[in-house]
């Protein structure tokens, strides 16, 4: 009579009570670590700050109201670039916007 010997992970081995491990495994284990470390790191370092600022985003950024930004950009105080009918203000111009506060001429 024959024995058959399995060596897949779910089967146990001639006269042994563990099951085998696939020899693979402790590879793919080691492969799924540094996957995941890599994917964390690479969202991580991914993140940018973002380009335009709404002129609620800006005001929160500042740290006035939405309507007292809106107003010295119409009025022309502070810089800000228009994509069509919207207004947008980049870091630069959060930065300028504070800079003058500090100055005393963001009044």
């Amino acid at each position: 009579m024959r024995r058959r010997i399995f060596l897949y992970s779910n089967h146990v081995s001639e006269g042994m009570s563990e099951p085998v491990k696939n020899p693979f495994d402790q590879i793919l284990d080691a492969i799924r670590v540094i996957v995941a470390e890599e994917i964390a790191k690479s969202l991580d370092n991914g993140r940018t700050e973002k380009l335009l600022y709404s002129t609620k985003e800006a005001a929160q950024k500042i740290g006035c109201e939405e309507s007292w930004l809106a107003s010295r950009a119409r009025a022309g105080f502070v810089p800000y670039p228009m994509l069509g009918h919207y207004r947008y203000f980049s870091m630069a111009d959060i930065e300028a916007i504070i800079e003058e506060s500090k100055n005393g001429k963001g009044d």
